[in-house]
């Protein structure tokens, strides 16, 4: 209990410690990935080095639900940070000449769940919905409702992610909401000041536990796109509508219900749902949705996501054209594969091998003529193919179909 284990994306471990003397509910990671803030059930929030001997510790007194650290903490001598929880405030530590200062920035809204820092913008959920800080101006900006008719905030946890210095993601219940932030000028003031717009809404049939925007790889390589072009989130489908409902005293509505497995959906800009994967989690039926989460990561292969449940902790990578290609194999769609691969086979040894398969398949499921026409293709001058390939279609009594398309090619 308290445990903090800092893992390479291999699954190894790099370091463990005890900051705490309870559960840790948040964690955040420095840009340097030499600091790990963390905030617990015992009401501490410790701030801690990889590296060097330099901790931070708050007693609060009362439960912590989240941290977050300002961009660029490692490199900064502010040690900035924000953190809230069950006490329902809000504070902005920073590192002064006489030690940490606290500005309380936001309070009296209930308890604090979600706090997140991108840029200037400091991002925080409470009962009422998700509110925006500026920590240019020192002034709050913006302030996103909870959707009408959600379930209690207690019960399905509010994600966000920020995609840029300007947009954040909001996942809460089954609502997605996408927030931009513009620089506008108001009538009177002398200065620009930063406002907050809804620009899209999503309904799901689903819960959220988390949301990361997604690039896809193969419309980035093909077109050169690197704007997130969907989002991948973590859906968890409720056992039945008896979960929704607020506190009851019916002791059979109070019964907990086994658990669906979570899914990692792919949903475009527009709403559609482009793909959904079950995750093979241990124990999944004892979980809800706020015991999972999705956070997005940096690996030697490019972008990846990481999916964590109290008994597992899973690495998505994105699929790549090779992946596609190996989907359409799958499938047997080898029409669709060998013309994917020719964009990026450069030696033609996976457009051979990929044709092989073709014409074996094609053999086997008795379309000896397109099998025949392809043989010259993919078989060129091996004279041990051929030799096999003759066996196997005087085997099948097909030799004269051969011979019509392979005469110019045996010797």
């Amino acid at each position: 209990m308290g445990m903090v284990h800092v893992l390479d994306l291999t699954g190894t471990i790099i370091k463990s410690f005890r900051p705490h003397s309870a559960s840790v509910l948040d964690m955040c990671i420095d840009d340097t990935g030499d600091f790990v803030a963390t905030a617990s059930v015992d009401g501490r929030v410790v701030v801690y080095s990889l590296s060097t001997p330099e901790v931070f510790s708050f007693d609060f007194r009362r439960p912590m639900h989240t941290i977050s650290l300002e961009p660029g903490f490692g490199k900064r001598g502010s040690r900035a940070y924000v953190s809230g929880g069950k006490a329902g405030v809000l504070v902005l530590h920073e590192k002064g000449w006489l030690g940490h200062t606290q500005t309380t920035i936001g309070t009296d809204e209930g308890p604090v769940w979600l706090t997140r820092w991108r840029g200037q913008l400091i991002a925080w959920a409470n009962d009422l919905g998700v509110k925006i800080y500026d920590t240019a101006s020192q002034t709050r900006i913006g302030s996103i409702d909870r959707p009408q008719n959600s379930p209690r905030a207690d019960m399905y946890k509010c994600s966000f992610y920020w995609q840029d210095d300007t947009t954040l993601l909001i996942a809460w219940a089954d609502q997605i909401k996408i927030v931009r932030f513009r620089s506008r000028i108001r009538p009177g003031a002398s200065a620009a000041t930063l406002s907050a717009d809804v620009s899209a809404v999503f309904q799901l049939d689903c819960m959220v536990s988390g949301i990361v925007p997604h690039v896809s790889p193969i419309a980035a390589a093909e077109a050169g796109a690197s704007t997130p072009s969907s989002f991948l989130v973590l859906a968890y489908i409720p056992p039945d509508d008896a979960v929704l409902e607020e506190a009851t005293d019916d002791p059979v509505a109070q019964r907990r219900k086994a658990a669906n497995p979570p899914q990692l959906r792919l949903i475009s800009r527009a709403g559609t749902e482009m793909s959904s994967d079950v995750l093979s989690v241990a124990n999944y039926f004892k979980y809800s949705c706020n015991d999972y989460s999705l956070i997005e990561a940096d690996s030697s292969s490019g972008r990846c996501y990481v999916f964590l449940s109290p008994a597992n902790i899973v690495i998505a990578r994105p699929r790549d054209q090779r992946d596609h290609v190996d989907w359409l194999v799958e499938r047997k769609r080898y029409d669709e594969a060998l013309e994917e691969i020719a964009k990026i086979d450069k030696t033609g040894h996976e457009v051979t091998k990929i044709g092989e398969q073709y014409v074996e398949h094609l053999i086997a499921e008795g379309e000896y003529e397109k099998a025949a026409q392809l043989c010259p293709k993919f078989y060129a001058r091996n004279a041990n193919k051929w030799e096999n390939l003759v066996y196997l279609f005087a085997e099948k009594r097909k030799l004269p179909v051969r011979r019509q398309y392979f005469h110019l090619y045996w010797h």
